[in-house]
């Protein structure tokens, strides 16, 4: 499993949530309510990498445009 990061870590919380949710319905014989909170969690994995996945594409394509990078210089460049 690839390490946790980003928004998807800020956001874990629900995950957990949503696992104890269906753990508790599988104890109780909650078949479907187990089934659709299993959906629920897959749901927002899925949701939570893609916001990851497009901050990290945001972040670069900004890092990338000419002037938004700090430029890294000696005063010596300067003289």
């Amino acid at each position: 499993m690839e390490p946790k990061t980003g928004l998807y870590m800020t956001n874990e919380w629900i995950i957990d949530v949503l696992t104890d949710l269906m753990a508790f319905a599988r104890r109780n014989n909650l078949t479907v309510t187990a089934e659709t909170l299993d959906d629920a969690r897959l749901v927002a994995l899925t949701e939570l990498a893609s916001a990851a996945d497009r901050k990290a594409e945001m972040m670069q394509s900004y890092e990338s445009q000419p002037g938004t990078a700090p430029q890294l210089t000696s005063e010596r460049d300067h003289a």
